[in-house]
């Protein structure tokens, strides 16, 4: 689509590619994430976004996406979110990934392997929503 805003990250087998943020009439918005499969990994992986305004976390979802066993390399994924964020103001997202059941953390890392954080940062400012 050609509202999706590029923003690059890995994890171990899928690499994030975009995401559109759509807001609806309730008061709500949809996050919709982009991600490129590389290898499936070995396990179940789970997606989290937290929301923040300044210090202070205000929401937050976990979803499960579609189990990796059904990942083929190449395969474009989609995860939405349905967020509590409201047009004009500021928010920071922090979206990650995690071995379910687990709840590991998956590490966001560069392209030699080597780990850069637990989930990436999106800063929503309020004239870009």
């Amino acid at each position: 689509p050609s509202d999706v805003a590029p923003i690059s990250a890995q994890w171990p087998g899928f690499g994030l590619l975009g995401y559109a943020l759509r807001h609806g009439d309730d008061g709500t918005a949809q996050l919709l994430v982009y991600a490129r499969a590389f290898s499936p990994p070995p396990h179940n992986v789970h997606w989290f976004v937290h929301v923040y305004q300044g210090e202070a976390r205000v929401a937050q979802q976990d979803i499960a996406g579609v189990h990796p066993r059904f990942w083929r390399a190449g395969d474009i994924l989609l995860m939405w979110f349905e967020l509590p964020l409201r047009p004009g103001e500021h928010y920071r997202l922090r979206l990650g990934a995690y071995r379910y059941p687990e709840v590991q953390n998956l590490p966001v890392i560069d392209a030699a392997g080597n780990v850069l954080d637990d989930a990436v940062t999106i800063d929503l400012e309020p004239t870009l929503q």
